[in-house]
């Protein structure tokens, strides 16, 4: 049977072993050096696995913060306020210029506020004639 150990460096083979056996020095070396490198190995392993959970936990964090910096809404700590007002419809206004005017674009779609307005005054539909009184709602963010 043919044994190779590693021994101060060198390998070291021998036919039987009974050389490393009969040398209790040798064989200690050899236990101690053994270990030596497998603890190496584990501490290897174990740094390189730190290295890659500190790598995903990072891109998560990274994904998941653009996500949520992306949700956010930049007039969020402004209230905006709602509010109403009387205009004399004038000659070549129509309805969606009327609502083009007065409409907070972040609030709601232009049908949906022409509709308010046609709602609100009763309108049968969004034809509208000079010096018609209309109520519009506007938005402030000025309290009144």
């Amino acid at each position: 049977m043919m044994a190779t150990y590693i021994y101060e460096n060198r390998s070291v083979r021998n036919n039987n072993a009974s050389e490393i056996s009969q040398n209790p020095y040798m064989k200690s070396d050899l236990r101690i050096k053994n270990n030596k490198i497998k603890r190496q190995k584990e501490l290897t392993k174990h740094i390189a696995l730190t290295l890659c959970t500190i790598l995903i936990i990072s891109i998560l964090a990274i994904t998941f913060g653009s996500f949520l910096s992306k949700a956010k809404d930049t007039n969020s700590d402004v209230p905006t306020y709602k509010y109403f007002t009387s205009i004399q419809v004038k000659t070549g206004d129509s309805l969606y210029s009327i609502a083009n005017e007065y409409i907070d674009q972040s609030m709601q779609s232009m049908d949906s506020y022409m509709n308010e307005v046609i709602h609100m005054n009763s309108l049968d539909s969004d034809t509208i004639h000079a010096g018609q009184y209309l109520i519009v709602p506007y938005y402030s963010t000025e309290f009144k």
